[in-house]
């Protein structure tokens, strides 16, 4: 009887979360308290993919850039979407982030599929930048980063890196994640805390 009350409690403050506003919900003190970043990331994507509407499907770059632009902003960073034109293969790559008029970091934003976020994988190792992000968006076919994340942590970079013989410093980020988490991206640029 007890894990019927405890499964209705839980089904309630679900169904009262939906009702909020995803990034809010994920920040109530009672959250913060007792659950993990990587759950609360988890729960975010969750409550997002709740309340998704199909015009918001076709705006993930554009979405994505102006996240990234607020949390350059909060970490002392400026973000730029001129795509650097120092590859060796010509790859065209989303962006760059830039801390006191100086390149820092190069970045691909992906939302797409897992070939896509595979080809950008690629095309950041062999980008002579010393630092590279991607950032892995939400969307209808990626409807929970942070598990591609993991998996390309723990698959797919480390082959890649071998196959081509380089140590890549890549970091891999999602979306949901730099926006409860900004100064993620300056730590791992090397900033610290954000300036």
């Amino acid at each position: 009887m007890a894990e019927l009350k405890q499964n209705k409690d839980e089904f309630n403050l679900i169904d009262a979360l939906r009702k909020m506003k995803p990034e809010e919900a994920v920040r109530l003190p009672e959250i913060v308290a007792k659950l993990t970043m990587e759950q609360r990331v988890g729960l975010l994507e969750f409550l997002e993919n709740e309340q998704e509407n199909p015009s918001e499907r076709e705006k993930h770059e554009p979405r994505m850039q102006a996240v990234l632009a607020d949390v350059a902003r909060a970490s002392g960073l400026q973000w730029s979407s001129d795509s650097p034109l120092d590859h060796p293969f010509h790859a065209r790559l989303d962006g760059t982030l830039i801390h006191h008029g100086k390149r820092v970091a190069v970045v691909e934003l992906e939302t797409k599929n897992r070939k896509q976020i595979d080809g950008s994988l690629l095309d950041l190792v062999t980008h002579p930048e010393p630092k590279k992000i991607l950032v892995i968006g939400r969307s209808k076919v990626v409807p929970f980063p942070s598990q591609l994340k993991k998996e390309i942590l723990q698959d797919v970079l480390p082959v890649l890196q071998s196959l081509l013989k380089v140590q890549a410093d890549i970091g891999v980020f999602t979306e949901s994640e730099l926006r409860l988490s900004p100064n993620v991206l300056a730590q791992f640029i090397g900033l610290g805390e954000s300036q």
